[in-house]
């Protein structure tokens, strides 16, 4: 092998070590907080809250809801999480979650599969709703999940599709978990 390939192997092979020396962290602690949403589409500016859902490591639900977004669900978001206008005409609005929301991840250390979606959203309903913001310490499990597979991508690894996703929050919460466990197997 070539000086080059074999210095990217040796980053390979310590960013996957880090991977699964950071996953047996966090199952060596029970400190942390699994949050997801499903929304009314991709942009964490726009689009809105249909569903939340907070789990300890164990799996235990603190908070599991549908939202009402007060706009209409897009078909093709609704395709993908199968989540329609009908589904939560009922349910409580974002403001009316945000306190229990708040209490329950406040100061916690929050583990997201693709945090750079989940806390600009949050951050977003926040402030057009004049909420008080989460204050928390988030953590992007889908980064640790990329470095643990290690297959190149454009400036860093490629971002794997969460394994055994189910496109509801509670599922994704349950698969992100199962995710931790396996890197820690490792």
């Amino acid at each position: 092998m070539k000086e080059m390939e074999l210095a990217l192997l040796s980053k390979v092979e310590s960013d996957h070590a880090e991977s699964v020396a950071w996953a047996r962290e966090k199952l060596s602690s029970t400190e942390w907080l699994i949050l997801d949403t499903e929304t009314t589409g991709l942009s964490t500016i726009t689009s809105r809250v249909v569903e939340i859902a907070v789990l300890e490591p164990s799996g235990n639900v603190l908070l599991e809801t549908l939202v009402n977004p007060e706009t209409e669900i897009p078909e093709g978001a609704s395709r993908i999480h199968g989540i329609s206008n009908l589904d939560v005409v009922n349910s409580p609005t974002m403001t009316e979650v945000w306190p229990e929301l708040l209490a329950t991840v406040e100061n916690r250390l929050l583990l997201c599969y693709n945090v750079n979606y989940d806390k600009p959203l949050l951050a977003n309903e926040a402030a057009r709703r004049g909420l008080t913001p989460i204050d928390s310490t988030w953590q992007c499990v889908m980064l640790r999940y990329a470095a643990f597979v290690g297959e190149p991508g454009y400036g860093g690894y490629r971002y794997q599709k969460l394994p055994s996703a189910g496109h509801r929050a509670k599922d994704d919460c349950l698969a992100t978990i199962e995710l931790i466990h396996k890197m820690a197997a490792n």
